[in-house]
């Protein structure tokens, strides 16, 4: 028990021990009911939890939501368990979610799925920087064999220690895979698919998980006559720990530089309550199949296909305002910003390294090794001495832009982005239940009502206190009208509770980000209370702007400009602020009075700046970028745009930009508003 400590690295920790108890959902009770029927898609959501065997406790609530498919012998599961117990008593050892395969008998052939991604040639930039090495996406290297009914197989990827800050930039280690029959290893290598297939020639069944390594440590096995896919893998010696790293009060300013700056000012945050959600696949197929039939089936599950509609389309529609269609050709400029500011958080998680089932999704706003950190001088204008070199989450709302710079341009590497992130942020970073059966209730939020809320940033997603800004709470939508998921919806209901019940005790903002998400969940009551809650127009560093300006915003499109809402939407227009820049930009699209015109000439100056680049810490790649910070981005710069472009070139770009814009993501969220000024471009 008590807290790890920094030797100990983080979430993914060697097991103390043998597992002593075991938690069935056989075992206890579980609600099933249709989520959606229609005549080609099918789903069904289970609810539940795990009960000890041979005991009454109930520990990890879950939910199962299983997609069936006309025709399709193919069967998708999303499977999300939320922590219920205390972090210091409760380690998961390991975790499953297996299927019978009734009958077998003498010897079974057996296929999993290997590497997938080769490295294609190496884009340089600049000789002195590492080049961006494209991934080509292909058929996975199958293994196959033969195991006895009785025996076992398994695919197992562990991945490397979760404490990043020990680890220096562009070194991350990758993640290995072992496939063994019978616990003698037979084949290993890096970055697995992630399927696997037994069969006994007159049927059989292939399970996988999708971003397996990414998601790792995870594992797919058959033994004895039940196909499983491991959660927590079954090997390996690894244990889940979900304590928070220090459990004392560190952080405060007065205490100057050093460990204690990098943690957080008030009450220590928990994980209890914190959710994960996993997609499975599961085919149920004839014994004499392909298996290069496999692989093709789980890669599509792994990427699925999405219906296109031109951006064109998409912004003629205005369901985010009225908006310009993503166009490189004719402001290849500005384009090519947004590109930057988005390429820069896209890139860096896959060339850092920041995978794993806790951490993938997230982004490390400045990554820096850590004993490089503690030898710098304190200065109160770098992020990073306030505590910012934690994680991301959804603190500056990287998710909500990336959808809406999806649906102008179409490119499915935004979708994807913001899918993965929104996916983290939506569980890992808030909290589902509040308080555990086994522990003393957590003071991350003062005592008061946790569930729905999120967590500041923080070197450990739930290391900080609670703040409404820690909720995804317009992104958690968007992705809902893209995909349909159904976990979206449960945590939007959460999410609107905590909101109009008190919220955050620290940091309250948002309240009218409830009209969005009431509108998905078809909640009038909701929607009246947010109207009738006079929340002040405020920026709180755009965490408020981008919420509930936001959630006004919407409401006027789906109103088309209801009173109400258009008096309240001015007031958060009128903000001196450069958060509010957006508001601007789309109340004079819509009324087109000139009522804004100077201040968005104001906005956009400030946004997009026509200064020199300034000198920096991030020496030497600043000399090899133009001195005027526009011309940094032209199409002579940037002839194909900025994602091919080494990370540490985009880093030094955004880093030394007029000041600093790389460490202040405040600014950073205000950049991506351009969307919404380039109707009104000078």
């Amino acid at each position: 028990n008590g807290s790890p400590g920094i030797e100990g690295g983080n979430w993914l920790r060697d097991s103390g021990g043998s597992s002593s108890t075991r938690y069935l959902a056989s075992q206890a009770d579980y609600e099933i009911e249709p989520f959606r029927q229609t005549p080609a898609h099918t789903v069904f959501k289970l609810s539940g939890w795990h009960r000890q065997e041979g005991g009454s406790r109930q520990f990890a609530k879950y939910s199962l939501y299983l997609h069936f498919y006309a025709g399709s012998s193919v069967v998708r599961a999303q499977h999300t368990w939320i922590m219920t117990g205390d972090p210091d008593l409760n380690f998961i050892r390991r975790m499953a979610i297996d299927v019978p395969f009734a009958g077998a008998t003498g010897t079974l052939d057996y296929a999993f799925g290997g590497p997938y991604e080769t490295e294609g040639t190496p884009v340089f930039h600049d000789p002195s920087d590492p080049p961006f090495i494209p991934l080509a996406l292909g058929p996975s290297a199958v293994m196959s064999g033969t195991v006895d009914a009785a025996g076992e197989v398994a695919l197992v990827a562990i991945g490397p220690d979760k404490y990043y800050h020990n680890t220096p930039l562009g070194d991350a280690p990758p993640v290995g895979y072992s496939l063994l029959l019978d616990g003698s290893e037979q084949d290993s290598g890096q970055s697995p698919s992630g399927w696997g297939d037994v069969s006994d020639g007159q049927r059989g069944i292939a399970v996988g998980v999708r971003d397996f390594w990414r998601e790792h440590p995870k594992e797919v096995q058959y033994r004895d006559g039940r196909m499983g896919v491991y959660l927590w893998p079954d090997h390996g010696d690894k244990a889940l720990d979900l304590r928070r790293r220090y459990p004392e009060l560190r952080g405060t300013v007065a205490q100057g530089w050093g460990k204690a700056a990098r943690r957080e000012f008030v009450t220590p945050g928990s994980a209890v309550g914190i959710a994960k959600t996993t997609d499975l696949f599961f085919y149920f197929h004839a014994g004499d199949h392909d298996t290069a039939a496999v692989d093709d089936r789980f890669r599509r599950f792994q990427d699925s296909l999405r219906p296109f509609v031109s951006p064109e389309h998409n912004v003629a529609t205005g369901v985010f305002g009225p908006l310009r269609a993503y166009d490189p050709t004719s402001r290849p400029q500005i384009e090519n910003y947004l590109d930057h500011l988005m390429a820069r958080i896209i890139r860096s998680k896959r060339e850092y390294g920041w995978v794993g089932m806790i951490d993938y999704g997230d982004y490390l706003p400045e990554y820096e090794k850590q004993n490089w950190e503690l030898d710098i001088p304190w200065n109160p204008f770098l992020y990073s001495n306030w505590g910012y070199a934690g994680w991301l989450q959804e603190n500056y709302r990287f998710g909500q832009w990336a959808f809406v710079q999806y649906l102008r341009s179409g490119r499915h590497p935004y979708f994807r982005a913001a899918d993965t992130w929104l996916r983290h942020t939506r569980d890992i970073d808030c909290v589902f239940w509040d308080a555990p059966d086994d522990g003393p209730a957590p003071g991350d939020n003062d005592s008061s009502h946790r569930r729905g809320g999120g967590h500041r940033h923080d070197q450990q997603h739930w290391g900080a206190y609670m703040a409404s800004y820690g909720i995804p709470s317009i992104a958690v939508v968007h992705h809902y009208y893209l995909t349909g998921d159904g976990r979206d919806l449960d945590a939007a209901r959460d999410y609107v509770d905590w909101l109009s019940g008190g919220g955050s005790f620290y940091e309250n903002y948002g309240e009218y980000a409830v009209l969005y998400l009431a509108e998905a969940l078809g909640d009038q009551a909701a929607i009246d209370w947010a109207m009738a809650h006079d929340e002040t127009p405020q920026s709180a560093y755009g965490r408020a702007t981008y919420d509930s300006g936001m959630g006004l915003m919407l409401r006027d499109i789906q109103t088309n400009g209801e009173a109400a809402v258009r008096e309240r939407l001015r007031s958060w227009a009128d903000l001196d602020e450069s958060s509010a820049a957006y508001l601007r930009g789309y109340l004079e699209s819509v009324e087109g009075e000139g009522t804004y015109s100077q201040r968005i000439q104001d906005d956009w100056d400030a946004a997009f700046p026509a200064s020199s680049i300034q000198a920096s810490r991030y020496e030497p790649w600043a000399p090899r970028i133009p001195t005027d910070f526009r011309d940094a981005f032209s199409a002579d710069i940037m002839p194909n745009g900025p994602w091919e472009f080494p990370i540490r070139t985009l880093e030094s770009m955004q880093f030394d930009g007029p000041g600093g814009m790389g460490n202040d993501l405040g600014r950073h969220s205000n950049q991506l508003t351009l969307m919404w000024l380039m109707p009104h471009q000078p």
